[in-house]
């Protein structure tokens, strides 16, 4: 994803990774977000949903198989909910294409 971010970002793409737990199933805390950002070398904003209320507010049930990606076009109109993005699904969504 951080590639396609770097390509796309200045065209408006907005991508941020949502973390709902730690892997021994603690809400994260800013330090584990910060892990994660340096692991991964992510350089898209890493939020904490401990609650789940973003993700199952973009996912058709309630608590998906994770990882998973949403992607959303200017508007709030879901184009795919809870699955796999591929950069055709991302490049038909941009504003101006």
């Amino acid at each position: 994803m951080a590639d396609i971010y770097e390509t796309y970002k200045d065209e408006g793409l907005i991508i941020v990774t949502l973390l709902v737990e730690t892997l021994g199933g603690d809400t994260p805390t800013v330090d584990d977000l910060n892990v994660w950002v340096d692991e991964y070398e992510i350089t898209h904003p890493v939020v904490s949903d401990p609650e789940w209320s973003v993700v199952e507010r973009y996912s058709p049930r309630d608590r998906p198989a994770l990882p998973t990606h949403s992607l959303i076009k200017p508007g709030m109109e879901i184009v795919v909910a809870a699955g796999q993005v591929n950069e055709a699904a991302i490049e038909a969504v941009l504003p101006g294409r």
